[in-house]
């Protein structure tokens, strides 16, 4: 894989197309924090800033990272900064009214906020994801079926969140997402766990 990610960062650096940029160090940067490599990421992820910092990112590019950079930081459990980081990118589409990266942006925060223990924020921002949630494909309704399971996994609500789960699992099988997938096995696994124990 190191050969692919190499080459496609090496071929976009040498094109003019912002877009294009943007995308390949975004999904460089997730390659790497889903396969582990952490370190890597941060590499990515500080490309990624500068990227975002140079007067030729659009603001879709912009918030591409911004969605980039608070995944990393929920990887890394660096709530307080991804939720700076969601913010800032709420308030740059909000004034550019380039709204399509939100229902992510707001997924992060809400894990983010999950992951800290803080249930008033993240309740706040999957209610702000409810109202985007009929707008999205199947990807962004199995995230927020996710988002819902975890939400109710760790408020002891068991039967809730096996709901959610089964159904952000049927939905990323559907997509044909492998990650997806296999995080909500994890968390059906953990859900399932917990109703035995009871």
């Amino acid at each position: 894989t190191e050969s692919w990610g190499t080459r496609a960062l090496a071929l976009s650096d040498k094109s003019g197309d912002m877009r294009l940029k943007a995308l390949t160090l975004s999904n460089y940067a997730f390659h790497k924090m889903n396969s582990g490599s952490l370190e890597q990421a941060a590499i990515a992820i500080d490309s990624c800033r500068r990227f975002s910092q140079s007067s030729d990112a659009t603001p879709v590019a912009v918030l591409s990272i911004k969605w980039g950079e608070a995944m990393y930081l929920t990887y890394t459990a660096d709530n307080e900064h991804c939720m700076k980081v969601v913010r800032s990118g709420l308030e740059l589409s909000a004034s550019t009214g380039a709204f399509i990266m939100d229902f992510l942006l707001l997924g992060q925060g809400a894990l983010s906020a999950l992951d800290a223990g803080d249930f008033k924020n993240a309740d706040r921002l999957v209610g702000r994801m409810t109202y985007l949630s009929g707008s999205n494909p199947l990807t962004g309704k199995g995230y927020y079926r996710f988002l819902l399971a975890y939400n109710a996994l760790l408020r002891k609500d068991f039967k809730q969140a096996a709901a959610h789960v089964d159904m952000a699992l049927k939905q990323a099988e559907v997509t044909g997402f492998p990650l997806a997938e296999s995080f909500c096995h994890i968390e059906y696994a953990q859900v399932l766990h917990e109703l035995k124990e009871r």
